[in-house]
């Protein structure tokens, strides 16, 4: 999918902080450009905090911002081997973060 992610493609820890997110299960069943899919989606929403250190912008397409534009609302759409992909990087920051000297 275009707009889906990965862990490498955000910025540091330091830079976001995730404040929510929601989720929904939808099924493609034909696109314009793609003719049949027939294939569920999982479309994924972060709403995160964002700092003026950030080094690098997310690679998900902000979908808006808050008034004073310290909440940054990113959107991602996934596939089940995008998902998979998503869910095995996760673990694999989450056991880092488990074994890092910090906690």
């Amino acid at each position: 999918m275009a707009n889906s992610t990965s862990t490498n493609d955000f910025p540091a820890t330091s830079a976001h902080e995730l404040i929510d997110f929601d989720w929904k299960v939808k099924y493609a069943v034909s696109s314009s450009s793609l003719g049949a899919i027939n294939k569920p989606l999982l479309r994924l929403e972060l709403c995160v905090s964002e700092t003026p250190d950030s080094v690098k912008e997310p690679v998900m397409a902000p979908t808006h911002q808050t008034a004073d534009d310290k909440t940054l609302f990113l959107l991602g759409e996934y596939d089940k081997s995008e998902l998979e992909n998503l869910i095995s990087e996760m673990e694999a920051i989450e056991k880092a973060l488990d074994e890092s000297p910090a906690n």
